[in-house]
């Protein structure tokens, strides 16, 4: 496979802003529903939403048929598995903790997804990235101040989230990078939508027109954020584009400011920083060791 140039690099980079932005916009609106409806609620229509976004364009992305002909097809809908149970289980979180507190925690998942490769795959990483790795723990610990502050089954939750999402970095990498886009956003949808019908036991609410146009914006950014973003990989180095999900951290501040009155305090944000600083960190030596 032939290594990524600047442009391409640039391009990515780009795209990577844009899907990490319409995360977090989903992540604020779908935050802003659950004060009135139901998650799960939220989630089924996301998906199924989202599903049709899927199929919409799924003469750009690879075409419907590549869904089931794709290249590591079953690492497809084991990674669509697992986004579906961290998508449940991250809107819960967001429900009941300040975003910023939510992304803190979710920030650890690179490192998480760096501890499975060395299991896995017995990746071998230096003294700089094992300190990147403490860093960014450090900044949890500073942020939450066990003790201090009480940690609960949310908190446990949303490091549960850090597990799911890593998982589904370790099922996309099996995947491999030349499958069709479509399936990269579209299994997640599928098993949320399914998994959500067969616990609710059939028995879906769509309460009114404005909560199902809500859940028509939050599948689309949703879905937006999950072909770029998967795009964005393809075509230019991980490690250039890995750093800027720490542009959530912004949104995850000024959100939770203007839409929930959130406004953390000083260690909180100082923890926030230095998790997404180690993050940026942990990046930028993968890429120098690369170039090594």
């Amino acid at each position: 496979m032939s290594q990524p140039n600047t442009q391409d690099n640039f391009k990515a980079i780009a795209l990577a802003l844009l899907a990490f932005s319409a995360f977090s916009f989903s992540d604020g609106l779908r935050k802003l529903e659950s004060q009135s409806y139901e998650v799960l609620d939220i989630l089924f229509w996301q998906a199924v939403f989202g599903m049709g976004l899927m199929l919409v364009l799924s003469p750009f992305l690879g075409g419907i048929k590549s869904l089931w002909k794709t290249q590591g097809q079953k690492w497809h809908m084991a990674r669509g598995s697992m986004m579906a149970l961290n998508t449940c289980l991250s809107l819960y979180v967001l429900s009941e903790l300040p975003m910023v507190d939510a992304y803190t925690i979710y920030f650890l998942s690179p490192f998480v997804t760096c501890l499975l490769g060395i299991i896995l795959f017995q990746e071998k990483i230096g003294l700089y990235r094992w300190l990147s790795i403490l860093g960014g723990f450090s900044g949890v610990v500073i942020a939450f101040r066990p003790g201090y502050e009480e940690i609960n089954i949310i908190h446990l939750l949303a490091f549960t989230c850090c597990f799911t999402f890593a998982f589904s970095n370790i099922f996309a990498r099996y995947a491999g990078r030349q499958s069709a886009l479509i399936s990269f956003g579209f299994w997640p949808f599928f098993f949320t939508a399914i998994g959500i019908f067969i616990f609710k036991g059939g028995t879906i609410e769509y309460y009114n027109q404005v909560f199902l146009l809500s859940c028509l914006f939050i599948g689309m950014f949703y879905g937006f954020a999950l072909i770029t973003i998967a795009y964005a990989f393809t075509l230019g180095d991980t490690s250039m584009v890995s750093p800027f999900q720490y542009v959530q951290l912004i949104f995850a501040i000024s959100l939770g400011y203007i839409l929930f009155g959130d406004a953390p305090d000083t260690l909180k944000i100082t923890g926030a920083f230095i998790t997404a600083g180690s993050g940026i960190f942990f990046f930028q030596r993968i890429k120098s060791v690369k170039k090594a």
